[in-house]
């Protein structure tokens, strides 16, 4: 049989990409392969069985996002090892001895400092130092020279050892006893700046490992001379700490405008794809000005560019024979869909563990328990706003354990809308959908992990919840503190004029529907105009896989029901004037006699390859081939026939790695 691909122009299976490539293994020159497109990450099933996320990314664009950074020690025998050396001390107020200062208060300059400090402007710093003894209750001070004018901040001054943050132009550096009675004894004394290649607005200030902002009101923690370039998109990522008050943003800056992104009013990490509107120079996170300003802290600061996010080779259906998996753009509505500790919990639900080992080969997984078949213990999660009036939703878990559990979306309007599963040793996705008529109340919405009067399980390991506004659930999108979206994915245009016989040939694909949906999702080869094109497509019907033909001499449409559009099919349809068939997994279901012909045939695609793409394919591919002559009845059979695996076939006879 492998003889038969010797007459295809083009055989793409689910092998290799590179660079927004899907390649094929004919035509072998790549220029002429599928190009992909999604503007952000995705997760896919990978051949050892493991949810993982895939990415196509650029560098870093962030410099010092986790504020990590530290410059070089500003403090000379900061250890006071050589006495006093390097120290100034006016008054003679301080005592140099066993490895340590002691300040007197008194009248006077009851001080030490150290001069020519090297300080780029506006800059943040690290003080260390040791308490090891003090004799009264006076105050210890930093004094710091700003623009040749003194300051002071008090600080820490109990026994210990204490780190403290502050924001200077800093050139010399006093440690100032108060005027008063008493003594304290200090030893260790470090100085280094922090919070390189940010600048520090009023308001915002540093910690360790997080820039923390206090009633930021329309202020700016940024970096410049960055590069965002006008119309690309990319992924920012940050974290929400300590939040107590307002909003804060991320927003590209420069180039005469702004490109924005989502306001976030409480803790967590947050995701967002932004494209860029301009060619901006700066990054900046602004605190918003109409609610008093923001207080919280910002950490793990991350920008790359997306550059064309790689396909996804998916083996949910089989670890030996993967797919090509297409998908809608969905938002994944739980903020939290790995932790649960952050759901809301009803009666005895309890969680006993976070770290049982999830889907994805992490231990990020959680087990709960206190269930005990009575109803009334649950896990409940609330989209924060969400009005489900008129949307269909489908809420979807993955649970391991043994016994039954219900799923459950209401609004407190609508009758619930229910699904009792049964939990399996093994982990796997659960889900329910529905839709919820005009009347509900967005305030109400919840999804519930439920534990009814008929349900058996007593403790249960889950991981990886989801809600979209879809009647089915897609593949898995990791959110941490809010909702994230996964981009529409495109694939088309491989091939050109050489490619294809226009005269006459087969197209073939062995393929499966995402869900019953009532879109339209095609794949096809055409001229790019409504003139010429040869289309197998799931039509807006129930259950309904559909060909349609259009060229000279007029169109043709075949109609065949399926039982379930979700299971793969092996599908040809053979073009040639007044010689046409189609098959469907091994059957001849229909044939035409119609005297159409095609002229310029040059490109294939997942969509309804003119006017711009429509119709989009939204499914899983295991092969695709255009073959460059009428094949016959028996290799049309054997093609589409249950006897014949294409995949492990082809693999094998290209000695193929799959990825």
């Amino acid at each position: 049989m492998a003889n038969l691909y010797n007459k295809a122009g083009l055989v793409n299976i689910p092998v290799g990409y590179r660079d927004g490539f899907l390649y094929n293994i004919k035509p072998e020159d790549n220029t002429l392969a599928f190009r992909f497109n999604r503007d952000s990450a995705a997760t896919r099933v990978n051949k050892e069985g493991l949810i993982e996320e895939v990415g196509y990314f650029g560098p870093e664009l962030v410099q010092n996002g986790n504020f990590e950074e530290i410059g070089s020690e500003e403090i000379s025998n900061g250890d006071f090892s050589n006495g006093s050396t390097d120290w100034f001390n006016p008054d003679n107020a301080a005592t140099f001895s066993n490895n340590s200062v002691t300040i007197t208060g008194g009248s006077g300059n009851r001080r030490i400092n150290q001069s020519n400090v090297t300080s780029p402007t506006s800059s943040q710093w690290k003080l260390q130092y040791e308490i090891i003894e003090k004799v009264g209750t006076s105050d210890l001070k930093v004094y710091t020279t700003n623009s040749g004018s003194a300051a002071y901040e008090v600080v820490p001054s109990t026994i210990g050892v204490h780190t403290y943050f502050f924001n200077t132009n800093l050139t010399t550096f006093y440690f100032n006893f108060s005027n008063s009675a008493g003594s304290i004894t200090i030893d260790n004394v470090s100085v280094k700046e922090v919070g390189q290649n940010w600048t520090f607005g009023t308001g915002w200030s540093i910690e360790d490992g997080k820039a923390v902002a206090v009633l930021a009101n329309n202020t700016f923690l940024q970096q410049t001379n960055q590069d965002a370039i006008a119309d690309k998109t990319y992924k920012v990522v940050y974290t929400v700490s300590d939040y107590q008050n307002g909003n804060v943003r991320f927003q590209f800056s420069g180039g005469n405008g702004n490109t924005i992104g989502t306001s976030v009013n409480a803790n967590g990490t947050y995701t967002e794809y932004i494209k860029s509107t301009l060619n901006h120079t700066i990054y900046r996170f602004k605190g918003a000005s109409n609610d008093g300003g923001f207080t919280g802290s910002i950490s793990n600061i991350s920008v790359t560019e997306v550059k064309g996010d790689k396909p996804r080779i998916d083996y949910t259906d089989s670890l030996t024979s993967p797919s090509f998996l297409l998908e809608p753009q969905s938002t994944n509505l739980v903020t939290y869909s790995e932790d649960f500790s952050s759901w809301t919990k009803t009666g005895n639900t309890t969680i006993s563990s976070t770290n049982v080992t999830s889907p994805s080969g992490e231990n990020n997984a959680t087990n709960i328990t206190g269930l005990n078949g009575s109803g009334g213990n649950d896990l409940r999660f609330f989209p924060s706003g969400f009005n489900s009036a008129n949307k269909t939703l489908c809420f979807s878990v993955y649970f391991k354990g043994s016994g039954t559990l219900r799923l459950q979306m209401s609004n407190g309007v609508d009758q619930g809308i229910e699904q009792s599963i049964t939990l399996t040793d093994n982990w796997k996705r659960h889900q329910v959908s529905g839709t919820f008529n005009s009347t509900s109340s967005g305030s109400q919405f919840h999804c519930n992990i439920d534990d009814s009067s008929s349900s058996t399980a007593t403790s249960y390991d889950v991981w990886g919840a989801q809600v979209e506004e879809k009647s089915y659930a897609t593949s898995y999108i990791p959110t941490a503190g809010s909702t994230v979206t996964r981009a529409q994915e495109t694939c088309n245009g491989a091939g050109n004029a050489s490619t294809f016989n226009s005269t006459e040939g087969v197209l073939y694909a062995e393929i499966s529907a995402l869900a019953d949906d009532g879109t339209g999702r095609n794949l096809g080869i055409s001229d790019g105009t409504t003139s010429n094109r040869i289309l197998i497509l799931y039509s807006p019907n129930s259950n309904e896989l559909r060909f349609y033909l259009a060229g000279s001499g007029g169109s043709i449409t075949v109609n065949h029901t399926l039982t379930e559009v979700t299971e793969f099919i092996k599908v040809a349809v053979k073009y040639k004037a007044q010689d046409f068939s189609f098959y469907v997994n091994g059957v001849k279901i229909s044939i035409n006699t119609s005297n159409i012909t095609f002229s310029g045939l040059d490109d294939i695609s997942f969509n309804n390859p003119f006017g711009g793409g429509t119709s989009n394919f939204y499914g899983k591919t295991k092969g695709v081939y255009v073959f460059n002559e009428a094949l016959t009845d028996d290799e049309l059979q054997q093609l589409t026939g249950p006897e014949y695996n294409s995949f492990a076939a082809l693999a094998a006879a290209y000695n193929y790695t799959v990825i």
